[in-house]
């Protein structure tokens, strides 16, 4: 009796499992962006995708992105796909009222987008919390659409009301969704064809230029003075300012380092 009792016991057990299971596979589904996320520069065919999630109020994405518009620049339209993610962080405050207001300008054109990302970055002091701290969050908005229509010529209302637009809401929180679904946990975050980069604020074009060039079959790869490794074994410099020595069986795989 006492060992059927425990069969039985068990079967409940396991059910309930599986429905707790089940329903955290269902809760846990994001929606599916359409179209799909981020803001893009460059031929969608480009053999190189370079992703950039950013916050338009960190002082760290605002560092980066002279540098993201430089390997663009550098690369050109056939060669790169450049795609910029806004994933406003909740401990930054009025990160997600610029990053919606960004989607407003969108909603004017593409290069109106564009010119907002910039704004915000060089004034991104204007925004931050010890300058905002006594202001309420309709006086910031007000301040935010002044300050593109008085420096970029965009319609005041479409910023200030995009800002309280629920079809914009819903796609920034979508794709910040998406964003953490692919691990992002910070800014910037970078992705190049899919893969994770443990990219620096302070990385320079030629930084980025030793990760990306090997993906290019015209570009070589140039090293910096390397270290010295052991009798039978090579270098494998796989990040910038990075290396590590291979052993007799092991690849260097840039971004990687050394694996069998």
């Amino acid at each position: 009796w006492y060992q059927r009792r425990v069969r039985e016991n068990m079967n409940i057990l396991s059910l309930c499992f599986f429905v707790c299971l089940l329903f955290w596979e269902t809760s846990a589904q994001i929606p599916i962006p359409s179209p799909p996320s981020g803001h893009k520069n460059g031929s969608a065919s480009a053999p190189v995708i370079l992703e950039v999630y950013v916050d338009l109020m960190c002082p760290d994405s605002a560092k980066i992105y002279p540098t993201m518009e430089q390997v663009y620049n550098y690369y050109g339209y056939d060669n790169l796909y450049f795609n910029l993610h806004l994933f406003p962080l909740p401990y930054h405050r009025n990160a997600y009222l610029t990053a919606q207001a960004a989607l407003a300008a969108e909603t004017i054109n593409s290069t109106a987008f564009w010119q907002f990302v910039n704004l915000m970055f060089n004034t991104q002091s204007k925004f931050n919390e010890k300058n905002t701290q006594f202001m309420t969050e309709v006086e910031i908005k007000k301040n935010i659409a002044t300050l593109a229509q008085e420096n970029l010529g965009l319609d005041y209302e479409t910023i200030y009301y995009g800002m309280e637009d629920s079809d914009l809401d819903w796609s920034l929180r979508v794709d910040w969704k998406v964003g953490c679904s692919r691990g992002t946990a910070g800014t910037p975050w970078f992705f190049v064809n899919g893969a994770f980069v443990l990219a620096s604020s302070t990385w320079t074009l030629d930084d980025w230029k030793f990760i990306l060039d090997p993906l290019y079959p015209k570009y070589a790869k140039v090293l910096d003075t390397p270290p010295t490794c052991p009798n039978g074994t090579d270098l494998c410099q796989y990040l910038p300012g990075l290396y590590q020595c291979c052993t007799s069986g092991e690849y260097c795989i840039p971004n990687v380092g050394c694996r069998c």
